[in-house]
Parts: C-alpha cells; structure tokens; sequence
C-alpha cells in the first residue's frame, strides 16, 4: 500500500493503557513519520489481536500494560516486526536492554528521543537491513522470569455451567462471544476469545488463527494443502481448522512446538 504521495505505507500498533502517552506518541509519530499508519491499542489484550489483524511493521509496547505485558507480547509477537517499548526510568529491564542493544523509550516521551528511535526503526526496515538481525528471544525469556502471572485459568462459565477448560477441544470467535466446543457439545462463552486466550495455559493450548484456539492434546496432525494453506486436523472429529500464516511455523512435521 502507498500514499498519495507514491511512498510506501507502513504500519505500527502503538500499545499503552496510560491515554496521555499514547496521544503524545500517535502525535510525535505522525509529525516525525507522516508514511506511517497508526493503531491504536489500550491494553495488551487489544494489541495482540491489532497484531494479528494487520501485521504492523512495528509495535510500541508500553512495559507493563494490563492484559499482556509488553515483554509477554514480544515474545509472542517474535521476530515477526520490530519492537520498541515503552518503559519508566525506574524499570529493572533497562540494563538489560541497554546491554542488548534493545530499543525503548523513557517515560514521559521526548520527542527528540523518539525522533531517535524512528531513524533506527527505518534503518532496521530498509531492505538492506531486513535479514541478518538479532532475535530478542534470549533477552526476553530472560526478563519473562521476572514477571508474575496469574495462575492459568482452570475453568470457564459457559452457557451450559462450568466447564473444565481440560474438557474443552478448541474455542472460536463468535459475535456473541466465544463458542466453546468440548466432548459434550457446544456452548457459549460470553468473554470474548481475545481475552480468554491470555488467560489460558499456553503448554495446553495453542492459538491457530486470530479466531481460533485449539487444546493441542486434541490435534492429530498438521499438513499443507498447499505452499500457503495449513490445517489442523483433530481427533475423532471430521472438522479441519486453518492455520494462519503467522502461527504456521509452530507446527513442525505434523507436530506441535512446544511454546516458548
């Protein structure tokens, strides 16, 4: 995509519970780097599923939003876009990031700072620096042990009573809700899926597409259909599940990599 002006368009999520710092960014950014489309996020939760919808360039995660920490959604995010977050002076990653040559932002945000990060940005998105650059992933699971997390969820209100998330085989978007399929059936959860995932083991459950999550006990296998189309099948059920682009390299001859 392109702007009238013929350059070409990119995209960003920017991602920050605290309103006044995500205007103050939207705006430096759109002053600084006119090509650039922003999202707008207000939590953890609304950026990953932004994420998954556009697949921006770049994301700006504020360090400690609710939902999922910005650390949380790196590393779900991966390599896959450039991140930069946002932090407090005060915060026990900075080392850490400055000795990894990780890029961030101090709160509150100044605008010569982000003038600064915006260059780098660029530089990392020119077609002579798109391969070859460093993974965060060491980095990341290394500050993830500093987080505190709540426990999984163990099980889910649904419009037939509690279930057991144990019990459940995968869970799909719906607009009601997310409907939850298990062995006894269907029913309906009134949460949406984009907050429940968060909430749920990921060494159990594995994300598939932006509208799907599957319990991986359930999946049989994983095959192409063709050089872009993967699916899931499940045990005892007919029923295939797409796999989208991005979560496509978790599954490896037929089988689940375990998560990170």
């Amino acid at each position: 995509m392109t702007t009238s002006n013929g350059k070409q368009l990119i995209r960003a999520v920017v991602a920050d519970d605290d309103r006044t710092v995500k205007r103050r960014l939207v705006r430096a950014l759109a002053a600084i780097w006119p090509e650039l489309e922003v999202i707008e996020a207000a939590d953890g939760v609304d950026a990953w599923d932004a994420f998954l919808e556009y697949e921006p360039a770049v994301c700006f995660l504020d360090m400690r939003m609710p939902g999922l920490t910005g650390i949380e959604l790196a590393r779900r995010i991966g390599d896959r876009t450039r991140i930069v977050f946002l932090a407090e002076s005060n915060d026990r990653a900075l080392a850490t990031f400055d000795a990894g040559d990780v890029l961030y932002l101090l709160k509150p945000l100044d605008a010569s700072r982000i003038a600064e990060i915006v260059t780098r940005v660029q530089a990392m998105l020119s077609p002579q620096q798109q391969a070859g650059l460093p993974s965060l992933h060491q980095l990341l699971d290394k500050l993830a042990n500093q987080l505190r997390r709540p426990s999984p969820v163990r099980a889910i209100e649904t419009s037939h009573g509690v279930l057991p998330v144990d019990e459940v085989v995968y869970l799909e978007a719906d607009s009601r809700g997310t409907r939850v399929v298990s062995d006894e059936g269907e029913s309906l959860l009134k949460m949406p899926l984009k907050e429940l995932v968060v909430q749920l083991d990921p060494a159990q459950f594995v994300q598939i597409n932006r509208f799907a999550v599957v319990n991986q006990r359930h999946i049989a296998d994983a095959r192409r259909l063709d050089s872009e189309t993967m699916v899931v099948s499940l045990r005892e059920r007919q029923k295939l599940l797409q796999v989208s682009r991005f979560f496509q390299p978790q599954f490896a001859d037929g089988k689940r990599r375990m998560s990170r």
